[in-house]
C-alpha cells in the first residue's frame, strides 16, 4: 500500500486525474453490469444508495475542509459559489417538476 501511495505522490497531477477517472468508470460499469447481469436481491438497493452517497459527501467536505487554498478565496468566491448551488437546486426542483407533469399527462392519454 505504501509503495502504491508514493507512486501516486509522484505522478503529475493530469496523469493523476486520469488514473482517478479511469477507476471511477471501472467501478461504474462494474455496478452497471452487476445490477443488470445479476439483478442482486440480497440487499435493498434505497439502503445500499443512501449509505454510499452520505460516504460520498463526507469524503468531500473532507477534501475541501482539507483544502487551505480554497478556505484563503473563499471571501472572494463565496457568494457567486452560493448564486451556482442555489441555481443548480433550483433547476434541479424546476426540471423534475416539469419531468413529472409531463409523465402524468402521458399516462392520462
Amino acid at each position: 500500500m505504501k509503495g502504491l501511495l508514493t507512486r501516486i505522490k509522484t505522478m503529475n497531477e493530469s496523469r493523476c486525474s486520469t488514473v482517478v477517472f479511469t477507476g471511477i468508470l471501472v467501478a461504474f460499469i462494474a455496478g452497471l453490469w452487476i445490477g443488470y447481469k445479476r439483478r442482486p436481491t440480497f440487499f435493498k438497493k434505497y439502503k445500499v444508495v443512501f449509505w454510499i452517497t452520505l460516504m460520498l459527501l463526507f469524503l468531500m467536505g473532507y477534501e475541501t475542509g482539507s483544502n487551505a487554498e480554497l478556505f484563503e478565496s473563499l471571501p472572494r468566491i463565496g457568494w457567486w459559489a452560493l448564486v451556482i448551488a442555489v441555481s443548480g437546486v433550483a433547476g434541479g426542483f424546476l426540471f423534475v417538476f416539469l419531468f413529472e407533469q409531463a409523465m402524468k399527462k402521458r399516462k392520462s392519454l
